[in-house]
């Protein structure tokens, strides 16, 4: 479990605190998100999780280990990795096998079993046998699939997602999110979504909505699509199906919250 107490944080010669008296847990196996506009704190957050950056009040402890514990920082950034906005910005091998297996090298993966591993890796994210392909010949999708598998490579026990869908087009966006949800079917991890797209979190656990350094509300996806009031104040517009859903409900017109096109063809034709 991550465990977050009355944590704040302000950058260097800034004027304001960026995050302000956050109290957060996370518990194993959960798929939680952190919704909020930009600048309302998400990816400082996130960076605050794994030790690249230090509350300077309150505490976060990882599984019980303190971030701002020197000696286990390192067992820290192991536990909990960051898929980030730019892929090019993670990737650091030629090849796909030469990316994954420089990140199970620096950790002192067992030599006999790291091609098992970027075999696995490569298979769950969708980019099974292309082990010598080189990264210039990916597509942004497929780059994004890398650096994921490079961190899954790692075994991490709480995987964030930092805005990684930002830089996708929405075909390679769709397939991203679509692995996700496999790997959140096959892996027993806890997965954090950072994004301010509602569409992308709507099977989540738990929504954690940011609105300047503080957290505003945490709530079921299906709870907080009932109150697009509290989404726009923080920044964050409902998807176009549940949005007509919920302009349907507020005139007494029963819909699913979440109704596929459809659905909604269905309500409206009766």
């Amino acid at each position: 479990m991550i465990r977050i107490e009355n944590v704040s944080y302000q950058y260097p010669f800034s004027d304001r605190q960026v995050i302000r008296n956050i109290t957060l847990e996370i518990q194993k196996g959960e798929h939680i998100a952190i919704l909020g506009a930009n600048g309302s704190g998400k990816s400082t957050l996130t960076r605050l999780l794994n030790g690249l950056l230090f509350p300077q009040t309150g505490s976060i402890q990882v599984d019980g280990l303190l971030t701002t514990n020197s000696k286990t920082i390192g067992d820290i950034r192991r536990k909990v990795q960051i898929v980030f906005q730019n892929p090019d910005n993670q990737i650091v091998g030629t090849t796909l096998e030469e990316d994954i297996r420089f990140g199970l090298s620096n950790i002192g993966f067992p030599i006999e079993e790291i091609e098992s591993q970027v075999n696995h890796v490569l298979k769950l994210v969708g980019l099974e046998g292309q082990q010598r392909k080189s990264v210039h010949a990916l597509s942004g999708g497929e780059k994004q699939k890398l650096a994921l598998a490079s961190v899954l490579a790692l075994s991490p026990q709480y995987l964030i997602l930092d805005e990684a869908t930002a830089m996708l087009d929405p075909g390679s966006r769709r397939q991203f999110l679509q692995t996700i949800q496999q790997i959140r079917s096959d892996e027993q991890r806890s997965i954090v979504t950072v994004t301010h797209y509602f569409d992308e979190v709507v099977n989540v656990d738990r929504i954690v909505l940011l609105k300047e350094g503080q957290i505003e509300r945490i709530a079921e996806p299906q709870q907080l699509i009932q109150h697009p009031e509290v989404l726009e104040a923080c920044g964050v517009e409902l998807p176009y199906l549940p949005a007509i859903a919920q302009q349907l409900r507020t005139i007494g017109i029963k819909v699913n919250p979440f109704p596929t096109i459809q659905e909604l063809v269905d309500v409206l034709c009766r």
